[in-house]
């Protein structure tokens, strides 16, 4: 069994020391953005502030009526410039072939602009807003614009899981190249980058993830790294029960450091719990990619007409100091909804557009509403509805979206969905399996347990990156070994060989 093990333990290493090199020195590259290669600016990631809204104004129905607006899909308010605008959103058709990408918010979406004072349309106002909003995140108010764009779909350096689309990204006339991404139809920062981030992010698409293979649900990528995951995951194992079977046996001799076989078996035992960890999590992972995660291109019914719209939001918006309006549709009809900044965060109060009343418990019912018609299921079957205000195990950071409610339904185990009521959107869905998916990946790929033990951000990826740099010496080393014992036995075999006579 041990020359079983020890004969396919160093085939394996050979085949895998490309792959594993490839992986972890990629893998370094995350570090390397978070705490090294970061950009001087967009260090603001909220839009602060509420309306300018005093004195005179013109009425939302009456600017729909004025510009012949006969339907539209979400009203917001947006402040830029030191003036304050109605943001009026339209979902458009689709283009007739569009290009394969990660399911997104429907990402073809209209947006005008409408002065609160005057009902004067600005115009181009979404590109004028994009512009103000990554000055705003980025505190550059005087840097020249070198490049906009608006973004439809994801691509290499606006990959999906920043999840937010459509976005704007825009790359400001600097010696780095800096790039901010926004979103005006949340005000959001998407994402921001420069020249040496956009090279680092190259690097680990094409050497961690390998995008080159296809795209993230493409079966030829996914079924040649989980064979590669799989073959590096038995070669960790191997390698860990040889060293249990042999430790006896070595125990008896003497090992000194400065010989390469004992260095590469001490910082094999060393790593080998890594090691599996980083390889079993992937796998996980990467099994999950042979579906795409349709939920998050669920549509919210919108479409509300002017009729819909008889009470006036303004007035309510100044006496509740609220920061923010939008609209939702529930089956009792059109609601008003009012942003607030409450001790418990970020709410939303629901008041009929129609006839002024105001819904109880209105978030909670808007959420349990998304939710069933996302799931397909009745909301009879919703057992739990909590705000969440912050990430968590369950809901983490690259989900991206916040507040959101969580809706659990009665299932045989967990099953939820988690709504950002403010857009009506699927920030996520999640089931046992899924959940256990999520928790293995942060456990043992990002290490996220050293969070309870007290380590920083930077303390965690220092010991990660020291692990890393390990696999890469062990993987080294078995490599020059291998090299080592073929020179000798290639040696042994010509000094054996009997010249042949003449």
């Amino acid at each position: 069994m041990i020359n079983f093990l020890d004969r396919w333990h160093r085939r394996l290493g050979i085949f895998l020391a490309l792959p594993i090199l490839l992986w972890c020195i990629s893998g370094l590259t995350h570090p390397l953005m978070t705490h090294v290669a970061t950009t001087d600016a967009a260090r603001q990631s909220l839009l602060s502030g509420t309306p300018h809204i005093t004195g005179s104004y013109a009425p939302i129905q009456r600017v729909l009526r004025t510009h012949n607006i006969q339907q539209a899909d979400q009203i917001r308010l947006v402040t830029f410039n030191g003036q304050s605008w109605y943001q009026v959103q339209n979902r458009e058709p689709a283009p007739d072939t569009p290009r394969y990408q990660e399911a997104a918010p429907w990402p073809w979406v209209s947006v005008r602009y409408f002065s609160v004072e005057t009902g004067a349309e600005l115009v181009g106002g979404d590109s004028l807003y994009a512009r103000w909003l990554a000055r705003y995140f980025a505190g550059m108010q005087d840097t020249p614009v070198a490049h906009q764009e608006k973004l439809t779909a994801f691509d290499a350096y606006y990959p999906s899981i920043n999840r937010l689309l459509p976005a704007h990204r825009i790359r400001f006339d600097r010696a780095d190249n800096l790039e901010v991404v926004v979103d005006t139809t949340s005000s959001r920062l998407a994402a921001v980058s420069d020249r040496s981030r956009n090279a680092l992010m190259w690097a680990f698409r094409t050497f961690h993830t390998w995008d080159w293979l296809g795209e993230r649900h493409s079966p030829l990528r996914v079924s040649v790294l989980a064979v590669l995951i799989t073959a590096t995951f038995t070669l960790g194992l191997f390698g860990l029960i040889l060293y249990g079977c042999l430790v006896k046996r070595l125990k008896t001799k003497t090992l000194k450091l400065q010989n390469m076989n004992a260095w590469h078996r001490t910082t094999g035992v060393v790593i080998s719990l890594s090691m599996l960890g980083f390889a079993s999590s992937g796998l996980h992972q990467l099994w999950g990619n042979y579906q795409a995660n349709d939920f998050f291109a669920f549509k919210a019914p919108a479409s509300f007409s002017p009729k819909e719209l008889v009470i006036d939001p303004i007035p309510q918006l100044r006496q509740n100091n609220a920061i923010n309006i939008s609209l939702a549709r529930l089956p009792e009809g059109v609601f008003w909804q009012f942003h607030e900044i409450t001790e418990q965060g970020k709410t939303l109060s629901y008041q009929s557009s129609q006839s002024g009343h105001w819904l109880k418990d209105g978030d909670s019912q808007y959420a349990n509403y998304l939710a069933s018609l996302a799931s397909e299921k009745s909301t009879d079957l919703v057992v739990k509805t909590e705000p969440r205000q912050r990430f968590s195990r369950d809901y983490p950071e690259i989900l991206r979206r916040l507040p959101v409610q969580k809706v659990t339904f009665k299932h045989e185990g967990l099953f939820a969905y988690y709504i950002e009521t403010q857009t009506g959107l699927v920030a996520n869905h999640i089931t046992g399996p899924e959940l256990a998916k999520t928790l293995h990946f942060l456990m043992l790929h990002k290490y996220r347990f050293l969070d309870k033990q007290g380590f920083s951000v930077l303390e965690r990826d220092l010991i990660m990156s020291f692990l890393v740099l390990l696999i890469i010496g062990t993987t080294g080393m078995g490599g020059i070994i291998y090299i080592r014992k073929r020179k000798a036995k290639k040696s042994h075999r010509l000094a054996t060989t009997k010249p042949r006579e003449a």
